[in-house]
């Protein structure tokens, strides 16, 4: 009897500028796997109440850039929403791992359903899976801003005529901070969309939390 991974995940919040964007899935429920280019929102059931599968309500797209009306940027939108997605993802099965641990631990003498176990087995092993990428995408991230310097410093050369920093090439760079010599093509493009969608939605959520201005005054 298989059960889906999703059992027991109750809520996440997605992106780091604290903009309140709560998604919550009632236990049983399949959470939308991967999450798109929409944020879904399911009402938490009140305790006794029998929960309904029902189609979960889409918002409206939130737009990435100016560019992002055609095909391909819808594309590149939803892998770069898809590893956003990922990362929230492994928050939440980490915390159902810790509650299996904490229960087992609890009721020692309690027999552990077959499904439960394979519940546990398969979470356990997706999460595996997913660390895996997040830790591959967190030394891209450290790559790209390697990449970043090293360029600002070939650039205040080149203008300046002269050296006052240490070059760094992309040899040393990789035996200083033990990181691939380069990344597949398509990493680059899944993160610079996700690094689009996240500025937006940090400046999105700026402009609703500050305090309406008075308009400056006619001479």
């Amino acid at each position: 009897m298989q059960s889906s991974i999703s059992d027991g995940i109750r809520s996440y919040t997605p992106g780091s500028s604290g903009c309140p964007k709560p998604v919550t899935v009632p236990p049983g429920r399949d959470v939308p796997l991967p999450l798109l280019n929409s944020w879904h929102v399911v009402d938490e059931p009140s305790p006794g109440a029998r929960t309904e599968r029902e189609e979960v309500p889409n918002t409206p797209q939130m737009a990435t850039d100016e560019g992002s009306s055609d095909e391909s940027g819808d594309e590149e939108g939803k892998k770069g929403a898809r590893l956003f997605w990922h990362d929230h993802m492994i928050m939440a099965l980490i915390d159902i791992m810790k509650e299996e641990h904490h229960r087992a631990k609890q009721e020692p003498d309690h027999a552990r359903k077959e499904s439960d176990k394979m519940k546990f087995d398969r979470i356990r092993d997706y999460m595996k899976e997913q660390a895996i990428q997040l830790k591959s995408r967190q030394l891209r991230a450290k790559w790209t801003q390697l990449q970043s310097n090293y360029k600002k410093v070939a650039d205040h050369n080149n203008k300046s005529g002269h050296s006052p920093y240490h070059k760094m090439s992309k040899q040393d760079i990789k035996k200083n901070k033990n990181l691939p010599d380069k990344f597949p093509k398509h990493w680059y493009n899944l993160m610079d969309t996700f690094d689009r969608r996240r500025v937006v939605m940090d400046r999105d959520c700026a402009i609703s939390s500050s305090e309406p201005t008075m308009p400056p005054s006619e001479p």
